[in-house]
């Protein structure tokens, strides 16, 4: 988990990571993280500095306690200029079918699902769709509840039209 520029204080913005622990361990045994990577530690703020590298800790015993509980953990192995690439929750959803790639309501977010897309096809993953704009979706707006009921939030990063077609796509209504 990589912590960006926020206006959060340290201790929040620990919260918001345990947050992305429970979306990422509501996997089953596969998990896709993007590595944390400190390209923007030069002009930091050292107390922010100090957050990053327990950031960095805290992914690496987390990635390690995933492949210990027998998790395999795919790393994406892209880096950009948005620190938010970590959350890989938000930028797709992988279904039994194959991967849906979203579309974030978020701005400087876009792009990601197709860093996302071609991660998947170089595997051989099918891509089953895509949110088409006007839709926005934001895959941190979603949970299974069980097999057979997804749910969507609706949020200022997921709108009406992105709603439904993901839930279309998914395949439920």
């Amino acid at each position: 988990i990589r912590f960006g520029p926020t206006r959060r204080a340290p201790e929040q913005v620990a919260a918001k990571a345990w947050l992305s622990v429970v979306e990422l361990l509501n996997c089953s045994d596969e998990a896709l993280l993007a590595r944390w990577s400190p390209w923007y530690l030069a002009d930091r703020d050292p107390r922010w500095i100090a957050a990053d590298l327990l950031a960095q800790a805290e992914h690496d015993a987390l990635t390690t306690t995933l492949r210990e509980l027998g998790v395999t953990i795919h790393e994406l192995g892209i880096e950009t200029a948005d620190p938010d690439l970590c959350y890989t929750f938000d930028a797709s959803l992988v279904t039994d079918r194959g991967a849906i790639l979203l579309r974030s309501g978020k701005a400087n977010r876009r792009g990601e699902e197709a860093v996302h897309g071609a991660w998947y096809r170089a595997r051989g993953i099918p891509v089953i769709g895509r949110i088409e704009a006007p839709g926005t979706a934001d895959g941190g707006d979603t949970f299974w509840l069980d097999r057979e009921t997804f749910c969507i939030g609706r949020t200022l990063r997921t709108n009406g039209s992105g709603a439904a077609q993901l839930a279309e796509l998914v395949g439920g209504d």
